[in-house]
C-alpha cells in the first residue's frame, strides 16, 4: 500500500471529523460577540436614561433652591411678581413641578416664612398655590368671597406683614366672580351676604359710569373691586398704611382668568394708595 496515500487519507478524515467542532466554535464566538455588543448598547441606554433622570432631578432641586432663597431673603415685589408669573405660566401650560409634600411638611413644622400675602376670593376654582405653582409655606393666603377687606381679614394680613415679614401683598380677583355679579345685579340676599355686597358696591358704582353692557360691566367691576380692596386695606389699617408709606409693604392687584388660567397684574403706585387716606 502506498504510504503517502494512506497519510493523505488519514489527514482528510481528521479534517472531516474536526469540521463540526470548528463550525460550532465559530458560531458560539459570533453569539458571544453579539451578546457583548447588545450589553454595551443596553448599558449605554441605561446610562443615557440615568443622565436624563439626573438632569430632571437637578432641575427640580434648582427650582426648590431658588424658591428657598427667595423665601429666606424677602425678595422685592418685582422679584415676587416674576416668580409668581413664571409659576403661573407652568400652571397654564400644565407643566407644574412635582411637589414633595412630605419633605415640605417636615421643614415647615418648625415655622413659616411666606414671602407674599395673597388676598383672593373663596371661589373653589381659585387656589393660589396651584395657580402660581408654589410650594407649601411660601404664600400666606387669605380667602373670602369677593376678596373683600374687613376687620377679620385685615387682622390676618397684619399678622403676615408685621410678624411673618411678608413685604408684598397681592389682592387677586377673578373673572366671572359671583360676589361681584350679585353686586352688579343689586341683589338682596341674606343679611350677611348683603353686608358683603355693600363692600363691593362702590366698585360697581364706578364701573357703571363707564358702561351699561352687562358683560363689560362685570369685567370692569371686577377690576375696580380689586383696586377698591387695595385702597380699603390701607384706609382701614393704620399699620398697613404706615408700612406702605415706609416702603416696608407693597400692594399690587391682579385678576385671574378662569378660562385661560392666566393672571393679569394691576399695579398702581403705592403713593396712590396713600392718597386715598385723605
Amino acid at each position: 500500500m502506498n504510504f503517502s496515500l494512506v497519510l493523505r487519507t488519514i489527514v482528510f478524515l481528521s479534517l472531516i471529523l474536526l469540521l463540526p467542532d470548528t463550525l460550532l466554535a465559530s458560531k458560539q464566538s459570533k453569539k458571544a460577540k453579539a451578546k457583548k455588543t447588545e450589553t454595551r448598547t443596553t448599558t449605554s441606554k441605561h446610562s443615557s436614561h440615568s443622565t436624563e433622570v439626573k438632569h430632571d432631578t437637578h432641575a427640580t432641586e434648582a427650582k426648590h433652591d431658588s424658591h428657598s432663597q427667595a423665601v429666606g431673603t424677602t425678595p422685592s415685589t418685582q422679584s415676587v411678581i416674576a416668580t409668581l408669573s413664571q409659576g403661573n405660566q407652568h400652571f397654564v401650560a400644565g407643566e407644574m413641578h412635582t411637589q414633595d409634600f412630605a419633605k415640605e411638611r417636615k421643614i415647615l413644622s418648625s415655622g413659616q416664612k411666606p414671602y407674599a400675602i395673597v388676598l383672593t376670593c373663596a371661589d373653589s376654582r381659585v387656589p393660589p398655590e396651584m395657580i402660581f405653582d408654589e410650594e407649601l409655606g411660601h404664600l400666606f393666603v387669605v380667602r373670602v368671597a369677593g376678596n373683600v377687606v374687613d376687620s377679620s381679614i385685615l387682622a390676618s394680613i397684619e399678622y403676615a406683614a408685621e410678624h411673618l415679614g411678608a413685604k408684598t401683598m397681592i389682592v387677586m380677583g377673578h373673572e366671572k366672580c359671583g360676589a361681584v355679579k350679585a353686586a352688579c345685579d343689586h341683589a338682596h340676599l341674606t343679611p350677611n351676604l348683603n353686608c358683603l355686597l355693600r363692600g363691593i358696591a362702590p366698585a360697581v358704582a364706578k364701573a357703571e359710569l363707564t358702561t351699561t353692557d352687562k358683560k363689560e360691566l362685570l369685567h370692569t367691576a371686577i377690576q375696580e373691586n380689586v383696586r377698591l380692596q387695595m385702597h380699603n386695606a390701607v384706609l382701614q389699617s393704620p399699620l398697613l398704611l404706615e408700612m406702605v408709606e415706609h416702603h416696608n409693604l407693597e400692594i399690587v392687584g391682579a385678576v385671574y382668568d378662569l378660562e385661560t388660567g392666566l393672571v393679569n397684574w394691576l399695579m398702581p403706585e403705592n403713593h396712590e394708595l396713600a392718597e386715598h387716606q385723605e
